[in-house]
């Protein structure tokens, strides 16, 4: 399948053409024209259309805008929905970046992750997707902590631009602080997700223990809670903790219990941020009143939580 994976207009696309006279790229057409037309076939269970979503990597994002938009649309299936995503995260292009920007509002919460691990793979996505936050298309509400986190720190134009929606995102999160802020990454009772520290441990050691944990995640990391960064051949970024490695791949966790399996073969670099997949400045989006309620849950003291007001 190497031949067919090259991307349009690439050397390795060209050479093909060439040694073929043209017969792999009428191929490859035809074989994306068919994926096109099954990914959207109702009839076909989902796992087949799922398939055929992934063919459409073969081809040109320009020329399957129409596809992709359908694809993503809220009378999909979350499953079809997903796959359209990941396959438009393939491409290097901008307009697929539009295309997954244009669909935001109607996303869930699942797939508007999903999405945002798509955007935030690439540098130049990101430069998209803070033109449609700061142009009030897309809430920076919506827009995962984690996320921008990754690039606070560095000294580019972009990330100035993530600072200063950073700084502008504080507000209030409402009583359910822990569901909108922790539980894609800890689990306490029924909910949220199994990937940082378990939090039921922390109770014992009192608020004033977890609130320097959640002000200041960096003080004290577990190494087997280090934030990696991965950067493919193909020029893609992923991000999370090394949940599992073989000796021929390894397995990246982030939020929500998503994860990437990658072959070593297939990384250029992958380096440890040093640091904890827990984003700072928690406490600029949450008020102190949300901070008592977050850390009275944290605590096990979750009775009358709700029905505190704010003063």
């Amino acid at each position: 399948m190497t031949g067919l994976n090259a991307p349009e207009g690439s050397p390795l696309r060209k050479q093909i053409d060439a040694a073929s006279s043209g017969r792999a790229s009428d191929q490859i057409q035809r074989l994306v024209a068919s994926a096109g037309n099954r990914s959207l076939d109702s009839e076909l269970a989902t796992a087949e259309r799922v398939a055929a979503v992934a063919r459409l990597q073969l081809g040109d994002v320009k020329q399957l805008g129409q596809t992709f938009d359908t694809l993503l649309s809220p009378e999909q299936p979350a499953e079809i929905q997903i796959a359209a995503i990941e396959a438009l995260a393939t491409f290097d292009h901008r307009e697929a970046a539009a295309l997954l920007i244009a669909r935001w509002p109607s996303l869930t919460p699942a797939t508007r992750r999903r999405a945002g691990d798509a955007l935030f793979s690439r540098d130049a996505w990101v430069a998209l997707l803070l033109d449609a936050v700061e142009a009030e298309r897309i809430p920076p509400s919506d827009v995962q902590a984690e996320h921008l986190h990754r690039f606070a720190d560095e000294d580019t134009p972009v990330a100035t631009r993530v600072r200063r929606l950073l700084g502008d995102s504080a507000r209030k999160r409402g009583s359910e602080v822990f569901k909108k802020h922790c539980s894609a990454c800890h689990k306490l009772g029924k909910d949220g997700h199994v990937v940082g520290p378990n939090l039921a441990a922390m109770q014992n050691r009192g608020a004033a223990a977890i609130l320097v944990n959640v002000l200041d995640p960096n003080r004290e990391v577990n190494p087997q809670y280090l934030n990696y960064i991965a950067v493919t051949k193909s020029g893609r970024k992923y991000s999370g903790l090394i949940a599992a490695e073989t000796a021929g791949s390894i397995t990246l966790a982030r939020g929500e219990g998503a994860s990437d399996d990658l072959l070593r073969v297939d990384i250029d670099e992958l380096t440890s941020t040093g640091k904890s997949l827990m984003p700072e400045g928690l406490e600029k989006e949450i008020d102190q009143q949300m901070m008592a309620d977050l850390l009275a849950f944290l605590a096990g003291e979750t009775a009358g939580v709700e029905e505190r007001s704010i003063e």
